[in-house]
């Protein structure tokens, strides 16, 4: 019998990957987030443990939402981001997809 691991192996590597991520790329969604108008919803899929790029969305003044679907890094992004909405599932399964947002 096979048991799906529904964060795709991410669970298995949360520690390293925190520790191993970088800001690479936080100034590309810097200048993303600088074109959308202040106040509008963002959903963020495999937000992961929400650095760097979640503190980049904050400051943009957006409104956001985020979904991953390891445990480990979920526990850890609410450590961090506590007022953001977060669940802890696999993307394919959110309840974040009977909503609307303006972007993801």
């Amino acid at each position: 019998m096979t048991t799906q691991d529904p964060s795709n192996g991410y669970e298995a590597i949360a520690e390293d990957y925190m520790r191993a991520r970088s800001d690479t790329g936080a100034a590309l969604i810097g200048a993303w987030a600088a074109n959308l108008p202040k106040g509008a919803s963002v959903l963020d899929l495999g937000c992961g443990h929400g650095d760097p790029y979640m503190s980049v969305l904050l400051k943009a003044g957006l409104k956001v939402a985020a979904i991953d679907a390891s445990p480990s890094l979920v526990a850890a992004f609410q450590e961090r981001y506590p007022s953001v909405e977060i669940a802890c599932d696999p993307v394919q399964d959110s309840r974040f997809f009977g909503r609307q947002f303006d972007a993801v």
